[in-house]
């Protein structure tokens, strides 16, 4: 539980501002997580894996930023337990 608290902080402070927000007058809005683990696959089309979320988050992907230099290894396992957690209500975000 701790764990999955920690990641709710990581996804509060560091994804939450873009994949929450609304009216970010983007040309591409980031894709909700809700739900993220709980579709076969990613909104890249790639297989929605721990792993494939690893890279996702350490080297970006189209709009998003790369965090390899801002989230520690603990920072992304936890975040990666927590966005488990949101497949439960894939059209909301648990906060």
């Amino acid at each position: 539980m701790i764990q999955t608290a920690y990641g709710k902080s990581v996804y509060t402070t560091w994804c939450a501002p873009c994949h929450d927000a609304k009216d970010l007058h983007l040309v591409k809005t980031p894709p909700r997580l809700g739900g993220l683990f709980f579709k076969p696959a990613l909104p890249s089309g790639k297989p929605a894996t721990d792993e494939q979320v690893e890279k996702v988050i350490e080297d970006g992907q189209g709009i998003m930023p790369p965090f390899r230099n801002t989230l520690n290894d603990t920072d992304v396992s936890d975040l990666i337990l927590y966005l488990h957690t949101l497949k439960q209500n894939p059209d909301l975000v648990a906060h």
